[in-house]
């Protein structure tokens, strides 16, 4: 009897059904996360619209070096939820930077931007609302809390926003039919500081 030769094919075959089944289903390119409790991760992306990002209590994000944000918030109707640590060092930078339209940021944690051209949540995309019951702090030259950036943004601080430097801000709002809740506080540390540029 002669010996069979197998040559990987059923093997190939049932990785190629796997596989367009996982890609297929389009749960493979999800960019929603989920930053556990005790659990410390790097720089997050989320491209996808719709997607969500949570930090829970105790659980951080944390990114070093210039111009690495921690969280990138790329698409429409995205939102991200902090319950944790949201950190970064190194300057030139945001915590969370959002793009896309219709975002929903809602800070509950910390937030602590470190280094010149810092920037604690910045939103460029029309319609976000960002909801501050937590901490902002950022610290160094042109540093700056929060900026909304784009046509109708929505800023609630509820919480607090702590800048210190030179030429910072705890609040800035640049664009049509932008408004400000601000039932928190806000305090600005250093030479042309200011709490509130709307």
């Amino acid at each position: 009897m002669m010996p069979t030769s197998r040559t990987g094919v059923p093997g190939a075959i049932a990785l190629s059904i796997v596989a367009g089944v996982s890609l297929g289903s389009g749960a493979a390119f999800a960019q929603d996360f989920v930053i556990g409790d005790g659990v410390v991760a790097g720089q997050q992306t989320m491209s996808n619209a719709g997607d969500a990002g949570l930090v829970q209590a105790n659980g951080a994000i944390e990114t070093f070096g210039a111009g690495v944000d921690a969280v990138r918030m790329l698409n429409s109707n995205q939102r991200l939820t902090n319950y944790g640590l949201i950190a970064t060092l190194g300057g030139g930078a945001a915590n969370v930077h959002s793009q896309g339209p219709d975002a929903t940021i809602l800070n509950n944690g910390a937030i602590l931007a470190i280094g010149d051209g810092s920037i604690g949540v910045l939103s460029v995309g029309g319609n976000a609302r960002i909801v501050n019951n937590g901490t902002i702090e950022a610290l160094g030259v042109a540093t700056y809390g929060i900026i909304s950036d784009a046509p109708g943004g929505h800023v609630d601080n509820h919480g607090f926003i702590g800048v210190s430097g030179t030429a910072a801000a705890g609040i800035i709002g640049d664009g049509p039919d932008l408004t400000v809740d601000n039932s928190g506080s806000i305090e600005a540390y250093g030479t042309a500081v200011g709490g509130i540029l709307w």
